[in-house]
C-alpha cells in the first residue's frame, strides 16, 4: 500500500455529514497483464488530530481490474463518509494498493491535478423513517 495524497487539518463538526471525495486519478497497468490484475484506491482517516496513515481507519474504495489487458485510464473515482460524533481535527489520505498481478502500475494525475476533496453536507438526519 502506497500513500500518494494527504490532507491534514481539517475541522469536522459533530452532527454534521461529510462527503470525502478522491478523483482524477489516472492508472497505467503495462507489461505481461494477466486477467487476475487488480488494484485499489482507498480513502483512509484519523479524527485524532494526527496525520491519516496506510493503517488508519478506511472509509471509502474503488477499485478497478485490468481484465487481462494493458489499461492507461481515469480510475473511478473514491467517496467516503465521515459523521463525527464529536467535533474534531481530520486527516484523510488517499492511498493505492496492488490487490492480485504483476504487472507494470503506474498512478499519476489525471487532467486538473488528483483532488482529495471534502464537502459539508450539512446537518446529519437520524433514522426517523418507517423500514418497508
Amino acid at each position: 500500500m502506497t500513500g500518494y495524497l494527504r490532507l491534514d487539518g481539517v475541522s469536522l463538526v459533530n452532527g454534521k455529514s461529510y462527503v470525502v471525495l478522491a478523483q482524477n486519478i489516472r492508472i497505467d497497468i503495462s507489461g505481461t497483464v494477466a486477467a487476475t490484475d487488480h488494484y485499489k484506491f482507498e480513502i483512509r482517516a484519523d479524527y485524532t488530530g494526527a496525520a491519516a496513515g496506510t493503517g488508519s481507519t478506511e472509509i471509502g474504495r474503488s477499485e478497478i481490474s485490468s481484465a487481462g489487458t494493458t489499461l492507461d485510464d481515469t480510475a473511478p473515482p473514491v467517496f467516503g463518509w465521515a459523521k463525527p460524533s464529536s467535533d474534531v481535527t481530520a486527516s484523510f489520505l488517499l492511498t493505492a494498493t496492488r490487490v492480485a498481478g504483476a504487472a507494470t502500475v503506474s498512478v499519476q494525475a489525471d487532467t486538473g491535478g488528483i483532488w482529495l476533496t471534502v464537502i459539508d453536507m450539512g446537518w446529519a438526519v437520524a433514522d426517523t423513517g418507517v423500514d418497508v
